[in-house]
Protein backbone atom coordinates (compact mmCIF):
# COMPACT_ATOMS: atom_id res chain seq x y z
CA UNK A 1 0.00 0.00 0.00
CA UNK A 2 3.13 2.24 0.75
CA UNK A 3 4.25 1.79 -2.63
CA UNK A 4 0.39 2.19 -4.05
CA UNK A 5 0.54 5.99 -2.38
CA UNK A 6 4.26 6.79 -3.36
CA UNK A 7 3.18 6.42 -6.73
CA UNK A 8 0.45 9.14 -6.31
CA UNK A 9 2.58 11.14 -4.84
CA UNK A 10 4.50 10.71 -8.15
CA UNK A 11 1.73 11.74 -10.29
CA UNK A 12 1.60 15.24 -8.08
CA UNK A 13 4.64 15.97 -8.24
CA UNK A 14 6.09 15.35 -11.61
CA UNK A 15 5.05 16.31 -14.91
CA UNK A 16 1.86 14.95 -15.23
CA UNK A 17 1.05 12.39 -18.06
CA UNK A 18 -1.42 9.88 -19.92
CA UNK A 19 -1.05 6.53 -21.87
CA UNK A 20 -3.27 4.57 -23.77
CA UNK A 21 -4.84 1.32 -21.56
CA UNK A 22 -4.31 -1.48 -22.92
CA UNK A 23 -5.59 -5.17 -22.35
CA UNK A 24 -5.08 -5.83 -18.72
CA UNK A 25 -3.69 -9.37 -18.54
CA UNK A 26 -3.36 -9.52 -14.67
CA UNK A 27 -5.69 -7.55 -12.49
CA UNK A 28 -4.75 -7.44 -8.90
CA UNK A 29 -7.51 -8.93 -6.06
CA UNK A 30 -7.66 -6.19 -3.03
CA UNK A 31 -5.68 -8.59 -0.76
CA UNK A 32 -2.91 -8.73 -3.90
CA UNK A 33 -2.76 -4.89 -3.64
CA UNK A 34 -1.07 -5.96 -0.02
CA UNK A 35 0.77 -8.99 -1.00
CA UNK A 36 2.23 -8.56 -4.56
CA UNK A 37 1.89 -4.81 -5.07
CA UNK A 38 5.31 -4.26 -3.35
CA UNK A 39 7.40 -7.25 -4.92
CA UNK A 40 6.22 -6.20 -8.63
CA UNK A 41 6.87 -2.61 -8.16
CA UNK A 42 10.44 -3.61 -6.60
CA UNK A 43 11.41 -6.27 -8.35
CA UNK A 44 9.23 -7.26 -11.08
CA UNK A 45 8.13 -10.54 -9.24
CA UNK A 46 4.44 -11.65 -9.32
CA UNK A 47 4.08 -14.86 -7.38
CA UNK A 48 7.50 -15.27 -6.70
CA UNK A 49 8.01 -15.28 -10.76
CA UNK A 50 9.08 -12.97 -13.05
CA UNK A 51 6.22 -11.00 -13.84
CA UNK A 52 5.22 -10.92 -17.56
CA UNK A 53 2.42 -8.86 -18.91
CA UNK A 54 0.22 -6.68 -18.95
CA UNK A 55 -0.42 -5.60 -15.00
CA UNK A 56 -3.13 -3.17 -13.32
CA UNK A 57 -4.60 -2.04 -10.11
CA UNK A 58 -7.12 -0.30 -9.19
CA UNK A 59 -7.80 1.43 -5.61
CA UNK A 60 -11.25 2.35 -5.29
CA UNK A 61 -11.93 3.84 -8.51
CA UNK A 62 -10.09 6.74 -7.63
CA UNK A 63 -6.05 5.33 -8.36
CA UNK A 64 -5.45 3.17 -11.34
CA UNK A 65 -1.58 1.63 -11.76
CA UNK A 66 -1.11 0.11 -15.12
CA UNK A 67 2.47 -1.68 -15.65
CA UNK A 68 4.20 -3.87 -18.77
CA UNK A 69 6.68 -5.99 -18.26
CA UNK A 70 8.46 -8.69 -19.72
CA UNK A 71 10.89 -11.16 -17.41
CA UNK A 72 10.62 -9.04 -14.51
CA UNK A 73 11.82 -5.94 -16.88
CA UNK A 74 10.06 -2.81 -17.89
CA UNK A 75 8.44 -3.49 -21.28
CA UNK A 76 6.98 -0.48 -22.68
CA UNK A 77 6.32 1.72 -19.00
CA UNK A 78 4.21 2.89 -16.41
CA UNK A 79 0.79 4.00 -16.35
CA UNK A 80 -0.84 6.09 -13.59
CA UNK A 81 -4.59 7.20 -13.69
CA UNK A 82 -5.95 9.50 -10.56
CA UNK A 83 -9.98 10.41 -10.66
CA UNK A 84 -11.40 13.01 -8.20
CA UNK A 85 -14.44 10.34 -8.17
CA UNK A 86 -15.07 7.71 -10.47
CA UNK A 87 -14.89 8.23 -14.07
CA UNK A 88 -13.66 11.73 -13.76
CA UNK A 89 -10.08 12.17 -14.25
CA UNK A 90 -7.93 14.10 -12.53
CA UNK A 91 -4.17 13.21 -13.51
CA UNK A 92 -3.05 10.68 -16.19
CA UNK A 93 0.35 9.61 -15.91
CA UNK A 94 2.68 7.63 -18.58
CA UNK A 95 6.17 7.34 -17.83
CA UNK A 96 8.76 5.13 -19.19
CA UNK A 97 10.52 3.86 -16.09
CA UNK A 98 8.02 2.71 -13.34
CA UNK A 99 10.69 2.68 -10.81
CA UNK A 100 10.87 6.64 -10.51
CA UNK A 101 8.58 6.26 -7.44
CA UNK A 102 12.02 5.03 -5.65
CA UNK A 103 13.57 8.09 -6.07
CA UNK A 104 10.56 10.71 -6.20
CA UNK A 105 13.09 12.37 -3.29
CA UNK A 106 15.50 13.35 -4.74
CA UNK A 107 13.31 14.76 -8.05
CA UNK A 108 13.01 18.35 -5.84
CA UNK A 109 16.33 20.08 -4.91
CA UNK A 110 16.37 22.68 -1.63
CA UNK A 111 13.96 25.07 -3.11
CA UNK A 112 11.34 22.56 -4.16
CA UNK A 113 12.37 22.70 -7.39
CA UNK A 114 12.28 20.07 -9.88
CA UNK A 115 15.85 18.53 -10.25
CA UNK A 116 16.72 17.96 -14.17
CA UNK A 117 19.86 16.44 -13.60
CA UNK A 118 17.90 13.38 -12.13
CA UNK A 119 15.35 12.98 -14.62
CA UNK A 120 18.56 13.30 -16.93
CA UNK A 121 20.61 10.82 -15.35
CA UNK A 122 17.69 8.48 -15.23
CA UNK A 123 16.98 9.12 -19.17
CA UNK A 124 13.18 9.74 -17.48
CA UNK A 125 10.72 9.98 -20.51
CA UNK A 126 7.07 11.65 -19.24
CA UNK A 127 3.92 12.59 -20.88
CA UNK A 128 0.85 13.85 -19.13
CA UNK A 129 -2.30 15.76 -18.79
CA UNK A 130 -4.04 16.84 -15.23
CA UNK A 131 -7.47 18.16 -15.73
CA UNK A 132 -9.67 20.81 -13.36
CA UNK A 133 -12.92 19.15 -11.43
CA UNK A 134 -15.27 20.96 -14.37
CA UNK A 135 -12.85 18.77 -17.08
CA UNK A 136 -11.74 20.74 -18.82
CA UNK A 137 -7.62 20.63 -19.19
CA UNK A 138 -5.19 22.22 -16.70
CA UNK A 139 -1.83 21.22 -18.26
CA UNK A 140 -0.55 18.66 -20.80
CA UNK A 141 3.18 17.74 -20.88
CA UNK A 142 5.68 15.76 -23.53
CA UNK A 143 9.23 14.75 -22.79
CA UNK A 144 10.74 12.26 -25.16
CA UNK A 145 14.84 11.88 -24.57
CA UNK A 146 15.00 14.96 -22.92
CA UNK A 147 13.34 17.05 -25.29
CA UNK A 148 9.73 18.28 -25.44
CA UNK A 149 7.40 20.94 -23.82
CA UNK A 150 4.45 21.43 -21.05
CA UNK A 151 1.22 24.00 -21.49
CA UNK A 152 -0.80 24.96 -18.94
CA UNK A 153 -4.42 26.10 -19.09
CA UNK A 154 -6.85 28.57 -16.98
CA UNK A 155 -10.10 26.87 -16.40
CA UNK A 156 -12.13 28.67 -18.79
CA UNK A 157 -9.71 26.44 -21.35
CA UNK A 158 -7.45 29.62 -22.38
CA UNK A 159 -3.78 29.00 -22.73
CA UNK A 160 -1.90 30.35 -19.91
CA UNK A 161 1.99 29.37 -19.81
CA UNK A 162 3.99 27.10 -22.05
CA UNK A 163 7.28 25.69 -21.22
CA UNK A 164 9.90 24.63 -23.83
CA UNK A 165 12.11 21.61 -22.34
CA UNK A 166 15.29 20.09 -24.50
CA UNK A 167 17.90 18.50 -22.82
CA UNK A 168 16.05 18.01 -19.64
CA UNK A 169 15.98 21.77 -19.27
CA UNK A 170 14.04 24.45 -19.11
CA UNK A 171 15.21 26.03 -22.70
CA UNK A 172 13.94 28.83 -24.85
CA UNK A 173 11.04 31.44 -24.79
CA UNK A 174 8.64 30.98 -21.82
CA UNK A 175 5.35 33.00 -22.03
CA UNK A 176 2.54 33.55 -19.26
CA UNK A 177 -1.25 35.08 -20.49
CA UNK A 178 -3.37 36.24 -18.55
CA UNK A 179 -7.70 36.03 -19.07
CA UNK A 180 -7.74 38.16 -21.98
CA UNK A 181 -5.04 36.40 -23.46
CA UNK A 182 -2.47 39.58 -23.14
CA UNK A 183 0.99 38.48 -22.48
CA UNK A 184 1.99 39.06 -18.73
CA UNK A 185 5.38 37.32 -18.53
CA UNK A 186 8.37 36.13 -20.77
CA UNK A 187 10.74 34.26 -19.75
CA UNK A 188 14.56 33.10 -22.06
CA UNK A 189 15.78 30.59 -19.63
CA UNK A 190 19.02 28.31 -20.98
CA UNK A 191 19.56 25.55 -18.87
CA UNK A 192 17.82 27.20 -15.95
CA UNK A 193 19.32 30.41 -16.45
CA UNK A 194 17.80 33.59 -18.08
CA UNK A 195 15.38 36.00 -16.89
CA UNK A 196 11.92 36.99 -16.59
CA UNK A 197 10.16 40.43 -17.68
CA UNK A 198 6.45 40.68 -16.17
CA UNK A 199 3.93 43.17 -18.16
CA UNK A 200 1.04 45.35 -16.29
CA UNK A 201 -2.25 45.47 -18.36
CA UNK A 202 -0.94 48.27 -20.35
CA UNK A 203 1.75 46.27 -21.65
CA UNK A 204 4.31 48.40 -20.02
CA UNK A 205 7.16 46.65 -18.12
CA UNK A 206 5.91 45.76 -14.74
CA UNK A 207 9.20 43.75 -13.07
CA UNK A 208 12.62 42.48 -14.03
CA UNK A 209 13.87 39.24 -12.39
CA UNK A 210 17.10 38.05 -12.60
CA UNK A 211 16.91 33.53 -12.89
CA UNK A 212 19.60 31.58 -12.04
CA UNK A 213 19.62 27.52 -11.27
CA UNK A 214 15.97 28.19 -12.06
CA UNK A 215 15.38 30.63 -8.64
CA UNK A 216 15.23 34.68 -7.97
CA UNK A 217 18.62 35.45 -7.92
CA UNK A 218 20.09 39.13 -7.85
CA UNK A 219 18.52 42.43 -8.25
CA UNK A 220 14.88 42.47 -9.29
CA UNK A 221 13.96 45.77 -10.76
CA UNK A 222 10.04 46.84 -10.63
CA UNK A 223 8.64 49.78 -12.45
CA UNK A 224 5.36 52.32 -12.07
CA UNK A 225 2.85 52.53 -14.29
CA UNK A 226 4.73 55.94 -16.09
CA UNK A 227 7.70 53.16 -16.53
CA UNK A 228 10.21 54.95 -13.66
CA UNK A 229 11.96 52.29 -11.29
CA UNK A 230 9.41 52.44 -8.43
CA UNK A 231 11.87 49.80 -6.10
CA UNK A 232 14.70 47.49 -6.13
CA UNK A 233 14.80 43.82 -4.68
CA UNK A 234 17.21 41.64 -3.86
CA UNK A 235 16.90 37.80 -3.76
CA UNK A 236 18.94 35.23 -2.91
CA UNK A 237 17.53 31.46 -4.23
CA UNK A 238 14.07 33.17 -4.52
CA UNK A 239 14.06 34.99 -0.91
CA UNK A 240 14.40 38.67 -0.33
CA UNK A 241 17.65 39.59 1.10
CA UNK A 242 16.63 43.03 0.76
CA UNK A 243 14.71 46.05 -0.53
CA UNK A 244 14.69 50.00 -1.01
CA UNK A 245 12.27 52.02 -2.96
CA UNK A 246 13.98 54.18 -6.10
CA UNK A 247 11.81 57.12 -6.50
CA UNK A 248 12.71 60.84 -5.32
CA UNK A 249 9.86 61.14 -3.59
CA UNK A 250 10.66 58.23 -1.06
CA UNK A 251 13.98 60.16 -0.49
CA UNK A 252 12.18 63.24 1.08
CA UNK A 253 9.57 60.56 2.93
CA UNK A 254 12.51 59.16 4.31
CA UNK A 255 15.55 60.76 5.14
CA UNK A 256 18.96 58.97 5.75
CA UNK A 257 17.62 55.72 4.36
CA UNK A 258 15.29 53.80 1.24
CA UNK A 259 15.27 50.70 2.18
CA UNK A 260 12.44 48.23 3.44
CA UNK A 261 11.35 47.59 6.59
CA UNK A 262 11.19 43.75 8.08
CA UNK A 263 6.97 44.72 7.61
CA UNK A 264 7.27 45.70 4.20
CA UNK A 265 9.10 42.79 2.64
CA UNK A 266 6.86 40.68 4.82
CA UNK A 267 4.05 42.60 3.24
CA UNK A 268 5.54 42.23 -0.22
CA UNK A 269 6.24 38.44 -0.13
CA UNK A 270 2.55 38.22 1.06
CA UNK A 271 0.69 40.26 -1.80
CA UNK A 272 0.44 42.99 0.36
CA UNK A 273 0.95 46.64 -0.48
CA UNK A 274 4.32 48.51 -0.07
CA UNK A 275 4.24 52.05 -0.30
CA UNK A 276 7.21 53.93 -1.34
CA UNK A 277 6.00 57.76 -1.52
CA UNK A 278 3.09 57.41 -3.78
Amino acid sequence: MKQLFMALMLCLFIFPSYANAEKCDYIFTDDEIEKELDNLLEGGTYKDKAGSGVFCVAYEDLIKLQFNLKDGKINGGMGINVYYEKDKPAIEVYTNDYNLFKYVDELYDDNDMLNFEVLKNKKIDVTSKVYYENGNVAMTCNMKNGNGDCISYLESGAMEMYLPISNYAINGITEVYDEDGNVAMTCNMKNGNGDCISYLESGAMEMYLPISNYAINGITEVYDEDGKLWSTITYKDDKIISAECANTISARLRPGGLKWTKAEISNWENGLEVKCGY
